[in-house]
């Protein structure tokens, strides 16, 4: 969870905020390996009106090609993936033009997705632009990582 599911509880942090509750699943599945490492994750993040969740298994074949962010609501729904090569399939409850109301897909084509992370950091860096997230944010995020992976706060 701390490796791999970080990037989407950053995802879920700033679309929904802080949680209210974080309750993980942690477990060591490999039969290969006897490291002990909680291979096998999930972890439940609790809101007022909605519930997020974030599975991790260090032992999937081509895991990476199956990453994806899915957001359901009373609207719509938005599905990305893969992650790093995305492809974003969506549905609305009605239409907004240029969209429909049913499924359909956009792709991004050869989309360099860390390019405008190192841009926007090279612009920060010099002073040009502020921070895309504030301490704030980055706090939340890094306190809700570590109760996902059970692991105390000090």
């Amino acid at each position: 969870m701390l490796e791999l599911g970080c990037h989407l509880i950053d995802l879920v942090v700033g679309i929904l905020g802080e949680p209210e509750e974080v309750v993980p699943f942690l477990q060591h599945a490999s039969l290969e390996y006897d490291d002990g490492l909680n291979d096998n994750t999930l972890a439940v993040f609790k809101y007022p009106h909605a519930l997020a969740s974030v599975k991790t298994a260090g032992l999937e074949v081509e895991g990476f090609k199956r990453r994806h962010f899915v957001v359901c609501g009373t609207k719509g729904t938005f599905h990305i993936q893969p992650l790093d090569a995305p492809s974003v399939r969506f549905a609305f409850n009605e239409p907004h033009q240029p969209y429909k109301q049913e499924y359909q897909e956009v792709n991004f084509g050869n989309y360099p997705r860390y390019k405008h992370d190192i841009e926007e950091l090279a612009k920060w860096v010099r002073g040009e632009a502020d921070p895309a997230f504030s301490y704030e944010h980055d706090y939340i995020v890094q306190k809700t990582v570590l109760k996902a992976c059970d692991m105390p706060l000090d």
